[in-house]
């Protein structure tokens, strides 16, 4: 995608792989890091992994399936996780 745009905007024509071996040069000279500077208390994140959990219930021994929360506080990237039965608001707002 990167050789196409170059491609459609640029008057000197470089073939793709060349374009894919410069690329590939100046990227190890790159080195992104994505910083995120959050006020301490302002930011919240929150969120259900896609994959479920399987835990047993101890009541019947049968396994059940577990959504899983995450919350992390943007600062402090401190992060709590909880199983929960459903992802509806309920639960949710009580996670």
């Amino acid at each position: 995608m990167i050789w196409e745009d170059y491609y459609q905007n640029k008057k000197v024509f470089i073939s793709y792989s060349r374009f894919c071996h410069l690329y590939r040069v100046w990227s190890r000279t790159q080195n992104p890091v994505m910083r995120f500077n959050h006020k301490a208390g302002d930011k919240m994140f929150v969120d259900f992994t896609g994959k479920k959990l399987a835990i047993i219930d101890p009541a019947t021994g049968l396994l059940k399936e577990m959504e899983v929360f995450i919350a992390v506080l943007g600062a402090s990237g401190y992060t709590y996780v909880e199983a929960c039965r459903s992802q509806n608001e309920r639960i949710l707002l009580g996670a």
